[in-house]
């Protein structure tokens, strides 16, 4: 084959591998346009949902629960359902560039790259995994309050009880 042969074909290559790399992009921004996540706190006190882009799109107090929460148990409950909403959507996120990955050439070597997407986020993806059974010290702070404030409620304070 000649040089001019030999130049042409892989330029046909590059070309056509360009034009897969573009279609696959194009396919993975429509499909990130419609990917979403719901999440709701262990205590069904609130509900949200996110945006591909990690944005809350919606927060919902189902059964007005929140009404009878102290603020720190509902700022809680409101971190909570977030992180598990923000885990779900990642994931998704994940599962829907993962295609385009291939078309990348290797991250090995660079901080984070080794393992795919799938490492980079793994931390994350246990918790997805355990929902949420393990809290992060972010919101640790919120969940020793609500402790605190049920140990140094005053019995006297309580409204009665109805009897079964």
């Amino acid at each position: 084959m000649t040089e001019n042969g030999e130049f042409d074909r892989r330029l046909g290559e590059a070309e056509a591998e360009l034009a897969r790399a573009t279609a696959a992009t194009a396919e993975v921004r429509t499909r990130l346009d419609t990917t979403a996540a719901r999440a709701v706190s262990k205590d069904r006190a609130v509900e949200v949902g996110m945006s591909a882009d990690g944005q809350l799109t919606d927060i919902r107090f189902p059964d007005n629960r929140f009404q009878r929460m102290a603020g720190p148990q509902l700022a809680a409950s409101v971190l909570e359902a977030t992180r598990l909403a923000r885990a779900r959507v990642l994931r998704q996120v994940v599962d829907v560039v993962s295609p385009l990955t291939a078309l990348t050439p290797s991250l090995d070597g660079l901080p984070g790259g080794t393992g795919g997407l799938e490492a980079l986020f793994a931390d994350l993806f246990a918790e997805l995994e355990s929902e949420g059974a393990a809290r992060p010290a972010a919101d640790a702070h919120l969940r020793d309050e609500i402790e605190d404030d049920a140990e140094d409620a005053d019995p006297a304070d309580s409204p009665p009880r109805a009897r079964p």
